[in-house]
């Protein structure tokens, strides 16, 4: 049997900052589990057999090479995207800001996470304790080649959640679930 390599997703910014540390695990262990690598730190959450993992999140306050091919990048608030970054092959961003105009994006597929009014990709519509409405407004190519539309999109919620992590985690279950 073929083992199906895990979606790498790369969590970048301050250690000190962990607001989206917890709920990024968690909605990853919703979506098949996730085996989590940071700061002294590693953990499994979900599934108990490594080869039925369908994430690995490697949560860093630095980022110079990204080689894994259809990758996902979150950028911790308020964190720039890394000019300088290289190996970058067909990777989706969520960021709380627009996207900048340089020469490294090429391939890069940018949602912006706005919790307010604006021009992001990805707005909050409704927000009840155990699920939110995403509105999603531009469309959107998931790493699996799947195309979504502009409209909105009911997540549920394993915990109450709001503001940034929430949109996050919303973003998350568009692109990687059913």
């Amino acid at each position: 049997m073929r083992l199906k390599a895990p979606h790498h997703v790369v969590l970048l910014g301050s250690p000190s900052d962990t607001s989206l540390t917890l709920p990024l695990c968690r909605a990853l262990e919703s979506l098949g589990g996730v085996l989590f690598a940071g700061h002294g730190c590693l953990a499994a959450y979900g599934a108990p057999e490594a080869s039925r993992r369908r994430f690995l999140l490697w949560e860093t306050e630095a980022l110079f090479s990204l080689g894994a091919e259809n990758a996902l990048l979150v950028l911790k608030q308020g964190t720039p995207f890394p000019q300088d970054v290289g190996g970058v092959q067909r990777l989706t961003v969520l960021a709380d800001h627009p996207a900048p105009a340089f020469p490294a994006l090429r391939g890069v597929e940018w949602i912006g996470c706005a919790c307010g009014e604006g021009r992001s990709e990805l707005a909050l519509s409704s927000l009840r304790e155990d699920r939110a409405v995403a509105e999603l407004r531009r469309p959107l190519t998931r790493p699996d080649g799947k195309a979504l539309e502009p409209g909105e999109f009911p997540i549920r919620l394993s915990a109450p959640m709001e503001g940034y992590p929430l949109l996050c985690c919303c973003a998350v279950e568009l692109l990687f679930g059913a």
